[in-house]
Parts: structure tokens; C-alpha cells; sequence
């Protein structure tokens, strides 16, 4: 099994907190709790946050 480095660790937990977010928000909707919902919105916000901030690799 490969070696992951820092980034490739930090975009794979963006990638899981940008797709848990909707999830948890479909959950609030199909149960009216607020709360989930507002748990979506960040996940999703933090996800994005995180993949924006993340170290990239440079080529070249």
C-alpha cells in the first residue's frame, strides 16, 4: 500500500467533509431537525475551506 504524503491526507478528509455535509443535510430535511442542518452547512463550508488551504503539489 502506498505512502500518502500531508496533502494527499488533507484533500481526502476535504473530499469526506464535503460529502458527508449534503448527506447530513438531506438527513435534517427528510427529519425537520435544524440543528443537522446547520452541522451540514459546516461540514460542507470546513470541506471547502480545507481543499481551498491545502498545500498543492508543484510541478515543474
Amino acid at each position: 500500500m502506498a505512502k500518502l504524503d500531508i496533502s494527499e491526507k488533507v484533500i481526502a478528509l476535504s473530499l469526506l467533509l464535503i460529502v458527508t455535509g449534503p448527506l447530513l443535510m438531506y438527513y435534517s430535511i427528510v427529519n425537520d431537525s435544524t440543528s443537522s442542518l446547520l452541522a451540514g452547512l459546516f461540514l460542507t463550508a470546513s470541506g471547502m475551506l480545507l481543499a481551498f488551504l491545502s498545500p498543492q503539489h508543484r510541478h515543474g
